[in-house]
């Protein structure tokens, strides 16, 4: 008998399907530089894991729906992957290194750049003493886990098989680093690495933003919660293949309303917080292997929260302006626009990427991973004079300043930013 995983919330008069067992997901906890652990209390209703029978999933979806008024309470476990290409240059090589991606911005390193700025990178994990090696002391701020014990697991990652410098979630702190120098990184482990079916990432995922969110809206009132005035959330991962939501109600794919999409419109629509996507790797040319054979080229490659006009979605070029055939191409999604009329006009913009380290050609920064982290450090760069302006006229402006011809392309978005 198959079975279908499933999360969501307990409705308190659900009474149906009582075979059915509930688990109940693991608390959050944020886990400051001192290795100091407060648990996040939340106040929204509690989440859940299940396994449903196949044949009882249309009956039990029905049920939830009707006790809650059609309101989304439950959702359906999506494949997704990590954005990187690894040390594999299946993309068609190494173009440049990280001086040429940073002449191709047109831009020189302000040393105070980042400062006051607080980077989240929501990925498998990263090493506290990998940012040390590369950064100095004071860069690694902490962040959030449900995996105990909470103080040996957020900012420890490490891949016994791979150097610190190839593992994906240092290398997108590496390219923040190198434009915000000053800026304060924090983990939230939500990917298991190296895994591309990922069972319980929903409920991961929403209880990540959740615990983030309640760290920043009460910051003031907690000692130990960092007080940035700004946020940023860096997002390298993306749906591998839509099929499995298809015919879904309220799937992660289509619609505004799933519970991650919601929760990621909550934090970007806050004031001090920026949400940075990458467009994803399902280009028309060489899209990675594990997209499905629906969810490759033009408009077919940018699903979910990666498609929501509140995030920035980033797409890649190489370090000499030419466009990366395997960068996910446009445009998104209708339905994941307010409005859900006209074009969704993604990527936003798009930033370089596939290009080696100055000091080791052999470290490689590849996939819209890179180009997403590029995009962080330069956002923060451009949040530390202007902490309080509302995202979507930071992005307004990001775009209409971009290098380019003012127009919309679907690889490259609206170009580089200036």
């Amino acid at each position: 008998m198959r079975n279908v995983k499933i999360f969501g919330e307990v409705p308190e008069n659900f009474k149906k399907f009582e075979s059915v067992k509930f688990e109940p997901v693991a608390q959050w906890h944020f886990v400051d530089n001192c290795e100091h652990a407060s648990k996040i209390d939340d106040d929204e209703a509690p989440s859940f894991t299940a396994q449903v029978p196949l044949e009882n999933l249309e009956a039990f979806q029905e049920e939830m729906y009707s006790i809650n008024d059609g309101e989304e309470k439950v959702a359906f476990e999506m494949p997704l992957i990590q954005l990187n290409e690894g040390r594999s240059t299946g993309a068609g090589g190494r173009f440049g290194t990280r001086q040429h991606a940073l002449n191709g911005l047109g831009i020189s390193v302000d040393p105070d750049a980042g400062d006051d700025i607080g980077i989240v990178i929501l990925d498998a994990g990263i090493n506290r003493d990998y940012i040390k090696s590369i950064a100095g002391p004071g860069r690694y701020g902490g962040g959030w886990t449900n995996q105990p014990p909470a103080t040996s697991t957020v900012g420890r990652f490490v891949d016994p098989h791979m150097r610190a410098a190839d593992v994906h979630g240092n290398m997108i702190v590496r390219n923040v680093l190198s434009i915000a120098p000053k800026a304060t990184i924090y983990d939230a482990p939500i990917l298991p690495p190296k895994v591309y079916s990922l069972p319980d990432f929903s409920a991961d995922v929403v209880g990540a933003l959740r615990a983030i969110r309640r760290v920043i809206r009460n910051r003031a009132g907690n000692p130990r919660f960092p007080q940035h005035k700004h946020w940023i959330l860096v997002n390298a991962w993306a749906v591998a293949t839509s099929f499995a939501a298809t015919g879904q109600p309220r799937s992660y794919v289509d619609n505004r309303d799933n519970k991650i999409n919601k929760n990621v419109i909550r934090l970007a629509d806050m004031d001090n917080v920026d949400v940075v996507f990458a467009a994803g790797n399902a280009g028309i040319f060489q899209p990675d292997p594990f997209s499905g054979p629906y969810d490759r080229g033009h408009g077919h490659s940018i699903w979910g929260a990666n498609g929501l006009e509140e995030v920035f979605t980033i797409g890649a070029i190489r370090t000499d302006g030419i466009s990366i055939g395997k960068s996910s191409q446009g445009p998104s999604l209708t339905s994941l626009t307010t409005s859900g009329k006209g074009a969704n006009q993604k990527p936003d913009l798009c930033t370089p990427s596939w290009f080696g380290e100055n000091y080791d050609p052999s470290i490689l920064n590849t996939g819209t991973s890179a180009s997403c982290g590029i995009f962080a450090g330069l956002l923060a760069q451009v949040r530390t004079a202007t902490p309080g302006t509302a995202s979507a006229v930071v992005k307004a402006d990001m775009i209409s300043g971009a290098k380019g011809d003012g127009e919309w392309r679907a690889q490259t978005g609206y170009g580089v930013p200036a």
